[in-house]
């Protein structure tokens, strides 16, 4: 489980510690008016917050039940090859300190941690976050004005989004009833704000995809740059939506040019009344706003025929993951 402390607006720490009095110790050395800090409470829920999220920082014991701190970052370095990760030991290794260089940890420090140390090498981490990201977005610029047309191949598209890195949890080329197909690029509310901030010339040539999950039916400072980027005519889709009815007003208030559906909402469609009433619920207030009902990757026939007679008829037809798998539908 992971908990957050401090404004959004801050740059992130996320501290992770198996042991709850050494998490709030290890908390109580960040400056808080700097840092907006997290906890997790082990490895796995660290990582799965990093998939859900995006920090500036992590600080993370190296010796934790599960998956200790070398293997979590072993982990880490497979989405984010640059993310300063602030290893904290009581119990120094030799070996492990060198595993931890070999992944490119920031730095290995030796409990007790003093305050004065710890904001230090927060500060000098974050330092290198920040010209790492701005490094990132000068070259996302540059290429932008070579970035793929709309015709372009799938290779040139996903030469993209290996470019973009972490902020891009997935692609998706989408075939659209103009006969179009169209990149949909889910981005992280990190990676949202810095290129609605950059404005780099590919963004006009994608659909932007943020996931209901991230917080875009609730988030303040999310809803900021959605509103900016349509104001900037870029094409916005709701993604992961699972019709819940409670969020069916704001979806019409953020008025997205497309929705598309949570793949759990699909799970028995040919056979479940209450997946298709809801299904039924989502076409029809996109028809409302006219906006595009839009199916994930599906490989079922009966669950395809049962989609089209609800009036969905734009699916989703090749897919790259952030693991860099990819799905074809």
């Amino acid at each position: 489980m992971v908990h957050t402390q401090q404004s959004q607006s801050l740059p992130r720490v996320l501290i992770v510690d198996d042991e709850p009095l050494t998490r709030r110790a290890l908390g109580r050395l960040v400056p808080r008016e700097e840092f907006t800090v997290s906890f997790a409470e082990d490895g796995e829920s660290a990582l799965a917050s990093m998939m859900t999220g995006s920090f500036d920082v992590v600080v993370a014991d190296v010796q934790m039940p599960g998956l200790n701190g070398v293997d979590m970052l072993r982990h880490v370095r497979d989405h984010d090859k640059q993310l300063p990760v602030i290893f904290v030991t009581g119990s120094p290794s030799v070996n492990m300190a060198a595993q931890a260089v070999e992944l490119g940890a920031f730095r290995y420090l030796v409990k007790p941690v003093r305050r004065e140390m710890m904001q230090a090498v927060l500060r000098s981490a974050l330092k290198k976050r920040v010209e790492t990201n701005a490094d990132r977005r000068a070259s996302l610029n540059a290429a932008g004005h070579v970035a793929p047309s709309s015709d372009s191949s799938t290779k040139a598209w996903f030469e993209l989004f290996v470019v973009l890195g972490q902020g891009c949890r997935r692609m998706t080329l989408t075939p659209l009833a103009d006969g179009s197909i169209k990149p949909f690029v889910q981005l992280t509310p990190r990676a949202l704000a810095d290129y609605c901030n950059a404005q780099p010339p590919w963004l006009s040539r994608v659909v932007v995809e943020v996931s209901a999950a991230a917080g875009v039916f609730g988030d303040a400072q999310l809803r900021h740059h959605w509103d900016e980027l349509r104001r900037h005519h870029i094409p916005l889709a709701v993604a992961d939506y699972d019709g819940d009815i409670v969020h069916l007003t704001e979806l019409g208030s953020l008025r997205p040019n497309f929705v598309v559906l949570n793949e759990s909402l699909l799970s028995a469609i040919d056979s479940e009344p209450a997946q298709r009433e809801a299904v039924v619920r989502v076409v029809e207030v996109c028809r409302l706003m006219d906006a595009t009902v839009v199916v994930p990757c599906i490989a079922n026939p009966a669950a395809v025929a049962t989609l089209q007679q609800l009036g969905c008829n734009v699916f989703q037809s090749y897919l790259v993951r952030r693991s860099g798998a990819v799905d074809g539908g």
